[in-house]
């Protein structure tokens, strides 16, 4: 019954090009996309909100903090940034198993934009110019990349979400399989190179400028 092309398209899943995506989840990306953005404006507001007696382990970001404080290396940073959006990634598939798990997916989102906009802040208020710099160059680019691929993977899991809900398939043999073809692939490239330039480039200005300017 749902063989064939078709259903294939439906789910979502098929080659289509970049365009084409885009105009299939347009809504949803409307919709996720603004959830992101609120998420991030409401972080930057609460860092900045909170700028007073801040110190460096108040920033949410434990692995930054851990790595300016030189615990760990930049390889560390970059195994403990993609392993836990892999997790997260599974986290917002078992959301989207059922249709009224399907809000859980706007608290993922929202909450990981407000983190970003949080540490964003924090950084800035801690380190001043130097925070600035490294915002700017490093650490917002990098993870707004990471970001776009969550949202990638959200707007597929939850338009996959309510076909269940229209359809009737089961998630789990069928719309999973189909969907981790081609877009588990992409996002995981997309985060895999964000969270790769970030520990490329974090031991150049990170280190310098943080510690020079906590002095």
């Amino acid at each position: 019954m749902f063989k064939g092309r078709g259903f294939t398209r439906s789910c979502g899943c098929a080659r289509m090009s970049i365009t084409e995506h885009f105009a299939k989840y347009k809504w949803i990306y409307i919709i996720l996309g603004s959830v992101c953005l609120a998420g991030l404006i409401m972080g930057f507001i609460v860092g900045f909100n909170r700028a007073e007696n801040i110190k460096l382990k108040d920033l949410p970001d434990t692995v930054l903090v851990a790595f300016i404080n030189k615990d760990i290396t930049n390889a560390s940073v970059f195994f403990s940034r993609f392993f836990a959006f892999v997790g997260l990634t599974i986290l917002v598939w078992l959301t989207n198993c059922k249709p009224f798990l399907c809000w859980l997916t706007f608290i993922v989102l929202l909450y990981r934009a407000f983190i970003l906009g949080v540490n964003c802040a924090l950084l800035i208020v801690l380190y001043e110019v130097g925070g600035i710099i490294n915002v700017i160059i490093i650490f917002l680019p990098c993870h707004l990349i990471a970001l776009f691929a969550l949202l990638i993977w959200c707007v597929v899991c939850f338009y996959n979400n309510l076909s269940n809900k229209h359809l009737g398939y089961n998630i789990i043999s069928i719309n999973f399989i189909s969907c981790m073809r081609v877009n588990i692939i992409v996002i995981n490239s997309i985060a895999l190179f964000a969270y790769l330039l970030e520990a490329l480039l974090i031991p150049c200005l990170t280190s310098a400028v943080f510690i020079g300017y906590a002095q």
